[in-house]
């Protein structure tokens, strides 16, 4: 039974329930006698369906002009689920933004190359030493400004760095942490992979708080000396901002410099620039010449 509408009377909707009830009771009746009782109710199922898929928007319909709202689905306030990427363009005479010293790596020159973002201001600078085909230490680290705080796992960030030289990342362990003058670096120990030239790394990278900052890379040592923690802490210690308007860059990089590891930090006579000599209290004292010498 449904509630009768101010006026004492029936709503539409109930009286039409009612009538389409009532005709699918004779129905049924009718079926039974001639069908069989298991073929009338399925017969009633059918009815039965039928009669919800008619009443359902008619409801739906009473609900709406009674001032109940029904549900409108609007893909205006849908967000896309991947916002666009970056549309890259090689810099073709790149003034470094960043310096990076690497004199444990043979001497081998450094390589730079820089990308910028058309559509923002982002961009990406890749300093290389080495080859990773070569038996010789090699080193790959890729500076990013500007560019919006990553989301992807930290396979998936070495495994892109990787593709882009033409390289593949075969496998990583779980990265950890690294203290450095930035701060920690997840670290990890890598395999890579170009043509049939499989190399033991480290890979690491870094997104910095508070300001659009960040790095990745690797470092691959050599047989007799693989590349261990302590050394990759040490390079990138050895980062330096040359040129930037960034106000809160340069602070960044200015906070950062006062938290360099002691452990890297260069000899004193060193940071002066300034051979030893006899006159260093550490140094002994000269052989003196005698009379005639």
């Amino acid at each position: 039974m449904s509630e009768p509408n101010a006026s004492g009377a029936p709503s539409p909707l109930a009286a039409f329930a009612a009538r389409l009830a009532w005709r699918t009771i004779g129905l049924a009746v009718r079926l039974s006698a001639a069908l069989g009782w298991r073929t009338a109710a399925a017969a009633c199922g059918l009815l039965a369906a039928g009669w919800i898929a008619s009443a359902v928007p008619e409801l739906l319909d009473q609900s709406a002009e009674a001032g109940a709202p029904r549900p409108v689905l609007s893909t205006a306030s849908i967000a896309p689920l991947h916002a666009p990427g970056p549309e890259w363009a090689r810099v073709q005479r790149p003034i470094a933004n960043f310096a990076l010293a690497l004199p444990d790596l043979d001497g081998q020159p450094l390589r730079l190359e820089a990308r910028r973002d058309l559509n923002s201001a982002a961009r990406e600078e890749d300093i290389q030493a080495g080859e990773l085909s070569s038996p010789r230490p090699h080193a790959a680290l890729t500076l990013n400004r500007d560019l919006p705080p990553r989301t992807a796992s930290f396979f998936v960030d070495i495994s892109r760095r990787a593709a882009r030289g033409g390289l593949s990342l075969a496998r990583s362990a779980q990265p950890t942490a690294l203290a450095t003058k930035f701060g920690a670096v997840e670290v990890a120990d890598v395999t890579l992979e170009e043509a049939s030239v499989t190399r033991h790394c480290l890979a690491f990278r870094h997104q910095a708080e508070g300001v659009a900052f960040g790095f990745t890379g690797w470092l691959c040592g050599v047989a007799a000396r693989p590349a261990d923690r302590q050394q990759l802490a040490c390079i990138i210690d050895r980062v330096t901002l040359l040129a930037a308007e960034d106000k809160a860059l340069r602070a960044h990089f200015g906070k950062a410099e006062l938290a360099r590891l002691p452990s890297c930090m260069p000899s004193k006579l060193q940071a002066a620039g300034r051979k030893a000599s006899w006159l260093d209290p550490e140094q002994p004292a000269p052989r003196l010449r005698g009379r005639g010498a």
